[in-house]
């Protein structure tokens, strides 16, 4: 249903704007009275084949990109000469273009709501299409510079996507669909997705619950290995002292309903720590206190949960 409202939205600006764009052409020049001079430049291209740079009146025309003048003459090559039409049609499609490309930067950096209405915007700005209408090469280079910006976005996220993959050992399964990944896999997809933003803070409720007890053992070693590489600060929620003093450097206690903080108890077991901190003194002196702690506190809670 979102997906479906989604495409509505985003085809319902881009029709406003082909609407914004269609209606005044037909009652109002295309061409500003001081840019005449860019159908010439185009038809010298058509009638001497000064493709590479544009001339007027025999001297090269470097004021302006050529691009703007190769499009022009592309378009009306077909007509043999340039008409005020053909030369309007490249700037009146890349005013439309410019759109979608906003739309998409919109999408990529803050989603398909914000991509709608930054689309909108520039649909409704009288100053864009002014532009274009007028055949001024400027919206043709406004819609290159979004695209490009789109692009580079989209490089960048993509090579920060790559690099999260490989961090928590994914990079073979770039290419995988969900279904074709194992229950640790789709965990480590989590994790990269949730560091791929780099996050101050990281909240983790008990993420590996739904884990067999061997791989929930080769996630956790896997957690404090990635944790190792980025230094991110990782709030874990877990049922587990076990879990709670293997990955933590500090454990909350919480209460029962309302959950309020009880204690706070550091655990100091040193790093780098493995699943061998398990057989230390310290690891079973510090897991019987907070055990102590924590065996009142449910207790309490379910006392409280049979009274009627």
């Amino acid at each position: 249903m979102t997906s479906a409202f989604s495409r509505a939205c985003i085809l319902g600006a881009v029709i406003l704007a082909a609407v914004v764009i269609a209606v005044p052409a037909g009652r109002r020049p295309l061409w500003s009275s001081d840019e005449a001079r860019y159908a010439l430049l185009a038809q010298d291209i058509l009638d001497r084949g000064h493709w590479l740079v544009a001339q007027l009146r025999g001297q090269p025309y470097l004021n302006k990109p050529q691009l703007f003048f190769w499009t022009v003459a592309g378009v009306s090559l077909p007509f043999g000469r340039v008409s005020e039409a053909s030369a309007a049609i490249p700037a009146l499609i890349s005013s439309l273009v410019a759109v979608l490309g906003v739309m998409a930067v919109g999408r990529l950096l803050w989603g398909w709501q914000a991509g709608v209405v930054a689309g909108l915007l520039l649909v409704t700005t009288p100053f864009h299409f002014e532009m274009s209408h007028q055949v001024l090469p400027d919206v043709m280079l406004n819609a290159w510079l979004v695209w490009a910006l789109y692009w580079l976005l989209r490089a960048e996220r993509e090579t920060r996507a790559r690099d999260m993959l490989a961090l928590v050992g994914l990079s073979r399964f770039a290419r995988h669909y969900p279904h074709q990944l194992s229950g640790g896999m789709k965990q480590r997809v989590g994790i990269a997705r949730a560091l791929a933003n780099d996050p101050e803070v990281l909240l983790m409720d008990e993420p590996f619950a739904a884990l067999d007890a061997q791989t929930r053992t080769i996630m956790q070693e896997e957690l404090l290995r990635i944790w190792a590489s980025l230094g991110t600060t990782v709030i874990y929620v877990t049922h587990s002292l076990e879990e709670a003093l293997l990955l933590g450097d500090r454990v909350v206690l919480m209460t029962a309903r309302p959950g309020r903080v009880s204690q706070v108890f550091p655990v100091d077991l040193g790093r780098p720590r493995g699943l061998e901190i398990r057989g230390s003194p310290a690891y079973g002196v510090l897991l019987e206190k907070i055990w102590s702690q924590l065996r009142d506190e449910v207790v309490r809670a379910m006392d409280a949960d049979r009274d009627p």
